[in-house]
């Protein structure tokens, strides 16, 4: 079918749907510079590509998925007959990308934002209806997967269904929030003012505001989205920006920016938080969370705008501000996938800190030892930072590489034993963790690095470098913890020179991105954003997807979570090369299995975490919950056992997370049993060690 073709037979499929009060809305076409983006993206993505996979028909099925699942990511808004017709224009989607027609995504687009205008004239119409309380039906709560309803009257059936989903959200979390207020005893309770919008008046407010900021979109917009699915069919990480996303990308890159230090992505029309950047506002804070959804952001004392289905660089933008000015957040947790629990986070905006972000060390003292007591060393690395030297400002650049081998040094001669916490860590410089590992190795190697675009494979950590530490170590890790983390982590497993400790998995990022420019002297035609080289394991297995398993597994609630490279769509599959030839220090495998047993035996004894096991288990089910009640009664009951969990959440998970402080006692470090619990299995460690038997010589 010819575009022209495909733009009739789509006028003539949507025309049943509009209503006689609907405005026509004119269509967007794409430009001459956007097709000319179009063709340099087509060029590069297969050219620079780690897999230097072709740009063909089965890249091109996967970008259509891409396409249509970022416009309508719970499958409520197209029918099927609509995919069905658009299906009829995958043969040769890849040729008129490499010609650069776009007219598909935009006819695709123009569907859409008729369907969108169809379904919120429509809801206006269901949401004046009473509401029956009573109802045998159940909600899907992830419909990514779920099919397009068949016809218009599938189409209703699921809207209706949709719309009392939220009512019930809606309606349920006020009156939770009520019954909280009558059990605090919190003064005036019961007159306190009604909210300021019915259920029925805020689920249609945000369906409008969606309606806005569909037919808000530009052309720029919709080339962002198309060549972007083009660019994720080849891997999650893989990404075309265009030249607004990449202003963002720069500034995001610069440490003079203030915000509150959080890595966003777009999730299901909300703005995902994938990270907390160490030694940031949000970080310091301890509120917002990884996983937590941002769907509101308000200035000061100023109203919150609701942020839903934006594109991602407006409310990045949104949330950017001076230094010491307020923003508040409206945010879903992650732990609620009903997306009924909404709490408000104020954040001071201001600079990243390097102090906070910088290693730290702190030494603890457990019962045991010859002396009666354990002294063990405790380091934190929040990310692996590296940084140019400022002349103007005459400041020596940082080195989380040297700040820790300083740390080493104050630490060795006091200490049995040393625990590398990496926690949260998201990585950073390849170079800072590849000199880190060598701290603790005598001799490498570290990493393998492939990169087929050079045609080479590069072994990295086999030269000369400052060993500083040979005693016993521990690494603990979580599903945060990835690339250059997993890179350090999986070096010392490898050689059996630490034990690591924690979540089942790491994150499972084993790629290195590049950015290339799409024109050599002009930013206006934005960049892609490749997958050029992979990470591999002295021992020949990739970090990518598997990331590296613990030794011993003591879980947080992370690893129920949707968290980690398996989670992502269009990931790039584990591989493995040669092992290089290296002899590991200390076979380890004996020693974990004794220390996991006397780890399990000790949680079992310890009614802390029992208690925090038992609530990380619930959080899971939670979690896992694939349908709902649409009947009130039901769900109001679910919504309290929901509740109970939440208010456990608060007091036990928060003492299994990485250290803070409390709110009440700045001087007083909350509770971290995941910490301690590590810190007890490296007690054990050093206990079977005898003084001949060391991990490593000592290096003096």
């Amino acid at each position: 079918m010819k575009p022209t073709q495909l733009a009739l037979a789509l006028l003539v499929a949507v025309a049943p749907a509009l209503r006689a009060d609907e405005p026509s809305t004119p269509p967007l076409a794409p430009t001459r510079h956007s097709e000319i983006v179009a063709r340099a993206v087509a060029f590069r993505l297969p050219r620079f590509h780690f897999s230097h996979q072709r740009l063909d028909g089965t890249l091109a099925e996967r970008a259509f998925h891409n396409y249509l699942n970022s416009l309508d990511f719970d499958h409520t808004f197209f029918l099927q007959s609509d995919i069905d017709t658009f299906a009829e224009e995958l043969d040769g989607l890849d040729r008129r990308l490499r010609a650069g027609d776009l007219r598909f995504a935009f006819d695709v687009f123009d569907v859409f934002r008729n369907r969108v205008k169809d379904r919120v004239a429509f809801a206006r119409e269901v949401l004046e209806e009473p509401f029956d309380p009573a109802s045998e039906d159940t909600w899907t709560l992830k419909r990514r997967e779920a099919p397009w309803p068949q016809d218009a009257e599938d189409q209703d059936r699921v809207w209706r269904k949709k719309l009392r989903h939220q009512y019930l959200s809606h309606r349920i979390a006020r009156e939770l929030e009520a019954e909280k207020a009558d059990a605090d005893g919190e003064e005036g309770a019961e007159d306190a003012p009604a909210p300021l919008h019915t259920p029925q008046e805020a689920i249609l407010r945000s369906l409008e505001q969606f309606r806005t900021v569909i037919l808000g979109h530009d052309e720029e917009w919709v080339v962002q989205q198309y060549l972007d699915a083009f660019a994720r069919a080849y891997d999650t990480h893989t990404n075309y920006m265009s030249a607004r996303a990449l202003e963002d990308f720069d500034i995001g890159m610069k440490l003079s920016l203030t915000g509150i230090g959080a890595v966003l992505s777009l999730d299901d029309g909300a703005a995902k938080v994938e990270r907390l950047v160490p030694g940031g506002p949000a970080d310091l804070d301890g509120r917002l969370q990884p996983g937590d959804r941002i769907i509101g952001v308000g200035q000061d004392d100023e109203d919150i705008v609701d942020t839903r289905f934006w594109p991602l660089y407006r409310t990045v933008r949104l949330i950017r501000g001076e230094v010491d000015s307020k923003v508040r957040l409206q945010v879903v947790p992650a732990s609620d996938p009903t997306g009924a629990t909404v709490s408000e986070i104020s954040l001071v905006r201001d600079h990243i800190r390097l102090e906070e972000r910088g290693a730290r060390a702190e030494v603890r003292e457990l019962p045991g030892g010859e002396d009666g007591v354990f002294r063990l060393g405790v380091i934190t690395v929040p990310d692996f930072y590296s940084g140019r030297y400022d002349a103007e400002e005459g400041v020596e650049p940082r080195s989380s590489a040297r700040d820790v081998r300083r740390l080493l040094e104050e630490l060795r001669d006091k200490v049995d034993g040393v625990l590398l916490d990496l926690r949260n860590n998201g990585g950073g410089s390849l170079p800072e963790a590849v000199e880190m590992t060598r701290l603790f190795l005598p001799a490498g190697p570290v990493v393998q690095v492939k990169s087929p675009l050079e045609e080479r494979l590069v072994v990295l950590g086999e030269e000369d470098a400052p060993f500083v530490y040979g005693g016993p170590v521990v690494v603990l890790v979580n599903r945060l913890s990835a690339s250059a983390s997993e890179i350090l982590a999986a070096a010392l497993q490898d050689h059996g020179r630490a034990l690591v400790v924690g979540d089942s998995r790491t994150h499972g990022k084993g790629s290195v991105q590049t950015l290339i420019p799409l024109h050599p002297q002009s930013r206006d035609f934005g960049a892609v954003k490749v997958t050029t080289a992979g990470f591999f394991r002295v021992s020949g297995g990739s970090t990518q997807l598997r990331g590296v398993t613990p030794d011993i597994v003591v879980p947080s609630a992370l690893d129920v979570m949707e968290i980690g490279e398996e989670y992502l769509p269009n990931v790039l599959p584990w591989s493995e090369i040669d092992p290089l030839e290296f002899k590991p220090l200390v076979p380890l495998a004996d020693i974990a299995t004794v220390l996991e047993t006397g780890s399990r035996s000790r949680r079992e004894r310890d009614a802390r975490f029992t208690a925090y096991e038992t609530l990380v288990g619930r959080l899971g089910e939670r979690l896992r919950r694939e349908t709902v009640p649409l009947d009130y009664e039901l769900r109001l009951d679910l919504a309290r056992r929901d509740r109970k969990v939440e208010e456990l959440q608060e007091d036990v998970l928060r003492a299994a997370s990485p250290a803070g402080l409390e709110d009440d006692d700045d001087a007083k470090p909350r509770a971290d049993l995941i910490l301690d619990e590590a810190l007890n299995i490296l007690r054990d460690y050093v206990g079977l060690l005898k003084p001949t038997e060391t991990a490593a010589s000592d290096p003096g």
